[in-house]
């Protein structure tokens, strides 16, 4: 039998996953000179943390608008608030180097880095929405015998 059960995400996404940051121009896993992965942390849309802070976002749109100074929905904005988002859901990084120098995880290096890199923003951006990363696999019903005789 099937149970709902098995789908209940959220602690699974708080839990997080880590994913190997990839070359934006090949696709290839980077690697630090000793062969050691570059990866993130991050946990999933279904995750509190995500929910927690998409709340806060949009309580604070509401609030500028019914003030009557709500946000000019520009590019930038929507930038703006998608690092926010992904930096609150990073958790923790393995390798990154910037401009020569190790960069030691802190949300506001990854507002930084995700703020400055479009393609490791869109790799955390698909980490974090990719709900076939989180938690353990699902059973695959399996078909009964009728069913699987008339295969």
């Amino acid at each position: 039998m099937m149970d709902l059960a098995n789908f209940d995400l959220a602690s699974d996404a708080e839990a997080g996953t880590t994913f190997h940051l990839a070359n934006p121009r090949n696709g290839q896993p980077l690697f630090q000179e000793d062969g050691t992965p570059i990866t993130i942390g991050i946990k999933g849309v279904d995750s509190p943390t995500f929910r927690a802070k998409a709340r806060e976002q949009a309580a604070r749109r509401r609030d500028m608008n019914s003030s009557g100074v709500g946000p000019e929905i520009t590019e930038e904005f929507v930038t703006r608030e998608t690092v926010e988002l992904l930096a609150t859901c990073t958790f923790e990084w393995s390798g990154i180097v910037c401009d020569g120098q190790p960069v030691e995880f802190s949300t506001e290096a990854a507002e930084r880095l995700y703020s400055r890199f479009f393609w490791m923003r869109e790799q955390a951006d698909a980490a974090c929405s990719n709900r076939n990363l989180y938690g353990r696999p699902v059973p695959q019903p399996q078909p009964s015998a009728d069913q699987a005789a008339h295969a």
